[in-house]
């Protein structure tokens, strides 16, 4: 006991060497959560899973009860997307200081794990393919594809939807789980042909939005 005394005396101090003691004890549980946080037990990554899916099906049937299909337009009217962790413009939350941004989108489709929006005008574009790539067009080329941008997003990225409104947002409102501060979670971005087969309009894939290239005219 006294050789251990003398060492800490002669390191730094017997204050130090209990510090140092009770550092190491407390930080015990936290090393502990973290690691289970990073890697956790079979138990604890069952019930994640159990939770999710409790969550996913949760949203998908508010949406299939709060929701519905206009014939005449083909969607299912407009939503506002913003993070869930700030607060939103014109609004009384007050769970952050820090306001959100937010994009307002339509709602196309609803599936099993993932809704689609797009944005209206502003998402629409034309564009054409050049040998093995896309490419941004006019809109008078001959070869031009007439697209829209279709967002997915998946309801694993949806915290909650508040589907009262206000004097100001008269649209639902979709809190999402941001990935990055100013980044929208959509797990796919791409460009999509409007089609319709047997009287119902639907978006056929042409190319994600990350693989245009811009107008061949302007390289």
């Amino acid at each position: 006991m006294f050789s251990i005394v003398d060492w800490a005396n002669q390191n730094g101090g017997l204050l130090s060497f209990i510090a140092l003691i009770v550092g190491v004890i407390l930080g015990i549980p936290v090393f502990h959560t973290w690691f289970r946080y990073i890697r956790p037990s079979i138990k604890e990554r069952e019930c994640r899973l159990s939770r999710e899916q409790r969550h996913v099906a949760e949203l998908r049937d508010q949406f299939e009860r709060y929701t519905e299909l206009d014939e005449r337009l083909q969607n299912y009217g407009d939503f506002v997307l913003c993070d869930d962790l700030r607060k939103l413009r014109d609004t009384k939350q007050g769970h952050s200081d820090q306001f959100s941004p937010h994009k307002i989108a339509c709602l196309e489709e609803i599936s099993e794990e993932y809704l689609l929006f797009t944005e209206g005008a502003r998402g629409i574009q034309t564009v054409k393919k050049l040998g093995d790539h896309w490419h941004f067009c006019d809109g008078d080329d001959p070869d031009k594809i007439r697209v829209e941008e279709v967002l997915e997003l998946r309801f694993q990225e949806i915290a909650r939807v508040r589907w009262e409104s206000n004097d100001y947002w008269r649209v639902p409102i979709i809190c999402c789980r941001f990935t990055k501060r100013n980044g929208f979670p959509f797990s796919r971005r791409f460009y999509a042909e409007q089609k319709t087969l047997r009287g119902r309009e639907f978006f056929s894939e042409v190319c994600l939005v990350s693989d245009v290239y811009p107008n061949e005219n302007n390289i």
